[in-house]
């Protein structure tokens, strides 16, 4: 009876947290703010996960040495807040680059995405960051059809942004219109 209970007990834990992860990040797509970002696919399969794109955008790598990073530089596993700001196009691009969540400067026109530092940035003042928003999973046999406008630079997301800075991918475009599939 004993390890019945423990077995039970083990089971509602893993659901509670495959559901707090996704709870999670439906919260942010439904109360975040939604912006538009320029994305760089990299890699159209896995093995075990079916068709997919990894997607990559214009702030995922930055040069922290030009951002006030000129000596001491945060180790990989740190997170550091993005400042993004809205284009001319409509796109959003890195403003700034903190350490901590920036308390003003943001405005209509600008929005702080949390990010995770990927990569040991010390030597080359490079961070590769992790932002959540990296996986979009398509139909087997689809992910060819995106990766082809990689070159063109026709891809876009929509991605919504919550008041802590979480990111949650909402959806992707090519030229402008949104990638569906039936």
């Amino acid at each position: 009876m004993k390890n019945r209970i423990l077995l039970y007990a083990v089971v509602v834990f893993q659901v509670a947290v495959i559901g707090a992860i996704a709870l999670s990040k439906g919260y942010t797509r439904l109360t975040g703010r939604k912006i538009m970002v320029k994305v760089v696919p990299v890699d159209p399969r896995s093995l075990f996960r079916g068709d997919y794109v990894i997607l990559k955008y214009d702030f995922s790598t930055v040069d922290l040495a030009k951002h006030g990073f000129k000596d001491e530089v945060p180790p990989r596993g740190e997170y550091l807040f993005l400042t993004l700001k809205r284009g001319p196009e409509g796109f959003w691009a890195l403003e700034s680059v903190s350490p901590e969540f920036p308390d003003t400067g943001t405005g209509d026109d600008g929005i702080v995405v949390r990010g995770l530092i990927a990569n040991e940035a010390r030597f080359s003042k490079r961070a590769d960051f992790i932002f959540g928003i990296e996986s979009y999973f398509v139909p087997e046999g689809e992910g060819k059809y995106i990766e082809k406008y990689r070159e063109k630079k026709e891809l876009s997301a929509e991605i919504a942004v919550d008041r802590y800075g979480r990111a949650a991918l909402s959806k992707l475009f090519i030229a402008g219109k949104e990638v569906r599939f039936d």
